[in-house]
């Protein structure tokens, strides 16, 4: 049995499609997360209400994060494996300013983007 680790900052994700994750303050949807693609995955954003938004996931056991490979492709909103082509996640930009991620995907490859000052 697999067991779903998370913690949640001023975001929720929704109740019937439980990838869409939200602002807690305004309800605006800033992205969706694929269930299926992840192994990890840590988020802050900066939502365009102002309020700054944070999750932390991962199946079953913390992994041991190493030095990101590459960035993930990116086509249009989704962001895709290189090396699996899964899509991991997708973000809404209308509702985000800024964001920054560090994510596992389920083949095991490490990726990240820092926070654009």
């Amino acid at each position: 049995m697999r067991v779903i680790n998370k913690y949640l900052a001023d975001m929720y994700f929704h109740r019937r499609n439980g990838g869409l994750f939200c602002c807690s303050s305004c309800n605006a949807v800033l992205g969706f997360l694929n269930p299926q693609g992840y192994k990890y995955m840590k988020f802050w954003a900066l939502c365009n209400c102002g309020q700054d938004v944070y999750f932390e996931i991962y199946r079953d056991k913390m992994p041991v994060l190493t030095k990101p490979h590459r960035p993930l492709y990116r086509d249009e909103h989704k962001y895709i494996c290189q090396t699996c082509e899964e899509v991991a996640f997708s973000i809404n930009k209308e509702n985000v300013r800024n964001f920054a991620f560090n994510y596992v995907c389920r083949c095991g490859i490490e990726y990240d983007i820092p926070f654009k000052r």
